[in-house]
């Protein structure tokens, strides 16, 4: 099993996370770009630890790009 499936499974954990900041519609896009970056930076080792997924480093990596969507939608009602 791929480690990127491993964090699916809370898929609709990490979306309700990211509602909770105020995403709203783009909930889903952020989360699916956070699995984008995961992949990517190849972070298998910060986010599995000890076979259970880190969901505090999760938060930390939804936040940062929800800070990022929110700068780049100009009058969003985001925030």
């Amino acid at each position: 099993m791929n480690w990127i499936s491993k964090i699916y499974k809370y898929h609709k954990e990490w979306v309700a996370m990211v509602k909770s900041l105020g995403g709203g519609m783009y909930s889903e896009d952020i989360v699916s770009e956070a699995y984008i970056k995961l992949d990517k930076y190849n972070c298998e080792h910060k986010i599995i630890r000890k076979g259970k997924i880190s969901k505090g480093y999760m938060y930390f990596v939804l936040r940062s790009i929800f800070i990022k969507v929110c700068l780049y939608i100009p009058n969003s009602y985001i925030l």
